[in-house]
């Protein structure tokens, strides 16, 4: 079943969770850290993400940031920074993966905002969508 990985630059990568109880470190290696996080946002979606990216240097996330905000209604003060691995949890806590149709509209809606942030970016204006994620 599938995951979706978002990385800094825009790109979309299906994953398939781990079945065999090695989901951390799994999440370690898909996302490159050494902590991870877990934002989570309506119908039990979980952004899981670098817990030191904001620290390390990594690089901003817009389209995982402005989903964040668009569809969790969550604003954490500044853009999320670093890959960003989609998936979700069920009653008792556990990472689960998207169904079928979930990844395909996640996907779908992932992909849109990955081509308006790209056509806004080039023509020079990313400063517009960091405004938008991190008011002043």
């Amino acid at each position: 079943m599938p995951a979706i990985k978002i990385q800094p630059d825009g790109v979309l990568t299906r994953l398939d969770l781990p079945t065999d109880g090695t989901t951390l470190s799994w999440l370690y290696q898909e996302i490159g850290c050494d902590l991870v996080d877990c934002i989570g946002l309506p119908h039990g979606l979980d952004f899981w993400i670098d817990d030191e990216g904001l620290y390390s240097g990594a690089q901003a996330n817009l389209v995982a940031s402005l989903f964040a905000l668009m569809f969790g209604d969550l604003n954490l003060g500044h853009p999320i920074m670093g890959t960003v691995i989609v998936a979700k949890h069920d009653d008792d806590g556990n990472t689960i993966a998207l169904d079928t149709a979930e990844y395909a509209a996640f996907l779908l809606t992932l992909r849109a905002m990955v081509r308006e942030i790209m056509a806004a970016t080039s023509k020079g204006s990313p400063g517009v969508i960091a405004t938008e994620i991190s008011p002043n």
